[in-house]
């Protein structure tokens, strides 16, 4: 059923990131205001050798930061 909470929450829909990007624009304007080392959606470093015990990483080539100040 198509309802409000639904088009929330659906990642199909796209409003999840809509409102991810909402969010990570209004906080990349306003740290602009003190910095001018502001970057939307950097590309991550290449991981080399790197041991991150149980916890995963992205190694995607396509990998981002959502917001680098």
């Amino acid at each position: 059923m198509f309802n409000v909470d639904h088009a929330l929450s659906c990642p199909k829909g796209g409003y999840i990131y809509a409102r991810h990007d909402g969010v990570r624009d209004l906080i990349g304007e306003i740290a602009r205001e003190i910095s001018d080392d502001v970057e939307i959606e950097p590309h991550l470093q290449k991981l080399t050798a790197e041991q991150f015990g149980n916890a995963r990483s992205n190694e995607s080539k396509e990998a981002r930061l959502g917001l680098s100040v």
